[in-house]
């Protein structure tokens, strides 16, 4: 599955805070540093990815709590409606 912003979202980085606006309620989200850096990675990335990303930089944090954290989180954004999941296709000639 890629994860992908949402086209009724604007979105900008202010003095290192990550802020979004949902157009079409008018809500103002401002994001944690995690939060922000799962967000930015919301450009057609994997979960996969994303966690991968996430060990990297929190290499000191338990794997499994990173991935249920990171789970949650874009779970959380796809129902405010902030990010679009979509299935992965096969690739022509594969899956056949």
């Amino acid at each position: 599955m890629k994860i992908r912003h949402s086209s009724r979202v604007i979105w900008d980085v202010v003095d290192g805070q990550t802020t979004l606006c949902d157009l079409e309620s008018g809500e103002i989200f401002e994001l944690t540093e995690t939060g922000a850096l799962i967000w930015k990675a919301c450009d057609g990335s994997s979960l996969e990815e994303i966690v991968q990303s996430l060990r990297e930089t929190y290499s000191d944090a338990e794997p499994e709590r990173i991935a249920a954290d990171a789970n949650g989180f874009i779970y959380t954004l796809e129902r405010a409606g902030l990010v679009q999941i979509e299935a992965e296709t096969a690739a022509p000639g594969q899956g056949d």
